[in-house]
C-alpha cells in the first residue's frame, strides 16, 4: 500500500518516509509484543557439562537413548549439539517410515532388534 502511494504519487517523499518509518517502528514492535521476557535462562536444559564430559569419556562408541518423558530435563536435538550418538538421531518431524517400523519393532530395552541400535546409556530422569 505505501509502494502504491509513492508509485501513484499519492504522499510527497517526505510523508511516505514517514509512514515507512512508523510501519517499520509498529511492526517490530507488534512482533515483539509478547514476547516472554522472564529472569530464567532459556537455554539452562542445554547446559549438562557433567554429563558431556561423562559420555565422551568412554572409548566404545555408542548411542544414547533420550525418552520423550526426559525432554525436559535433557533437549531432544541435544545429542547434536553435543556431539554425541543418539539413537532417535535428531529431533524431526519428517520421520523416516523404516525407522519408525524399526523402532516400534524393538517393543522395548530388552529386544534384540534394540541391541543392534547399540544403545549403551539411557538419559532419563533421577527419580
Amino acid at each position: 500500500m505505501l509502494l502504491l502511494a509513492r508509485r501513484t504519487r499519492w504522499l510527497s517523499t517526505r510523508l511516505w518516509a514517514l509512514a515507512l518509518i512508523v510501519f517499520v517502528f509498529l511492526d517490530l514492535a507488534s512482533l515483539g509484543a509478547y514476547l516472554d521476557r522472564s529472569e530464567t535462562d532459556p537455554s539452562a536444559n542445554f547446559n549438562h557439562p557433567q554429563a558431556f564430559d561423562f559420555l565422551r569419556r568412554d572409548a566404545v562408541p555408542a548411542r544414547i537413548e533420550t525418552p520423550e518423558d526426559s525432554w525436559f530435563e535433557w533437549q531432544p536435538n541435544l545429542g547434536l549439539i553435543a556431539h554425541l550418538d543418539d539413537a532417535a538421531g535428531i529431533y524431526n518431524p519428517l520421520l523416516l517410515q523404516r525407522y519408525d517400523r524399526y523402532w516400534k519393532a524393538t517393543s522395548g530395552r530388552d529386544n534384540a532388534l534394540y541391541d543392534l541400535l547399540n544403545v549403551k546409556y539411557l538419559v532419563a530422569k533421577k527419580d
